[in-house]
């Protein structure tokens, strides 16, 4: 793999690396030729040892962490699985929101027979709940904040779609493009971690310029 463009780099010490991550990069390995150049293995190639946090999917774009130790990597784990994390979006949405603010809290769960698809489900499904703010209209679209609470699976565009304003770009939930270099229209804003060493409340920005 060729080496890590500078500009990708976010933040780095010796307990953690914080990446700006393309759209169309995977995070992880996965099971598909298409993750077998992956970020993880990137990372490992050039600045090993790196382990797995957490994960962005392959489309979206933004912030994500990282740990350069075992110990560190246990640290963030368990502050992900007790919401002791904050993140934020960028996403533009087909069409006009009219809500300025709001909460999404509708459970979803793994739709089986079209995975990777997740659906709406209210016997079975997990709660769910994304807050969200409307920035402004872009054209026909318009360009919200997401602040998802709970971190299901795909939540941020299923909980978009069920609102009736897909992300743009978006081909599982959305109404796709005809354009094929159109990505998905999302991106890891903002992310607030504890540090794994001082255990004080870090916070990390996106300098990448989202709708440009």
């Amino acid at each position: 793999m060729p080496t890590i463009p500078e500009h990708w780099i976010n933040y780095i010490d010796d307990d953690l690396i914080v990446i700006d991550k393309p759209s169309g990069l995977p995070s992880v390995p996965g099971k598909t030729p298409a993750y077998t150049q992956n970020l993880y293995h990137w990372l490992n190639d050039e600045i090993p040892p790196v382990y797995v946090v957490h994960r962005l999917d392959i489309n979206t774009s933004g912030l994500i962490v990282f740990a350069r130790t075992k110990a560190a990597q246990r640290t963030l784990s368990i502050a992900f699985q007790k919401r002791k994390t904050k993140k934020i979006y960028r996403a533009l949405l087909h069409g006009y929101l009219k809500s300025h603010s709001g909460k999404i809290e509708l459970p979803i769960v793994t739709d089986w027979e079209n995975r990777p698809r997740q659906k709406l489900c209210f016997i079975s499904g997990k709660a769910s709940m994304t807050e969200f703010k409307r920035l402004s209209y872009v054209n026909d679209n318009t360009l919200v904040e997401f602040r998802p609470i709970t971190g299901r699976s795909h939540q941020l565009r299923i909980h978009a779609q069920l609102i009736g304003h897909p992300i743009v770009g978006c081909r599982l939930y959305g109404f796709g493009t005809q354009n094929e270099q159109q990505r998905l229209m999302l991106h890891a804003q903002q992310l607030t971690v504890p540090h794994p060493s001082t255990n004080s409340l870090i916070t990390f920005l996106s300098l990448e310029k989202f709708l440009e």
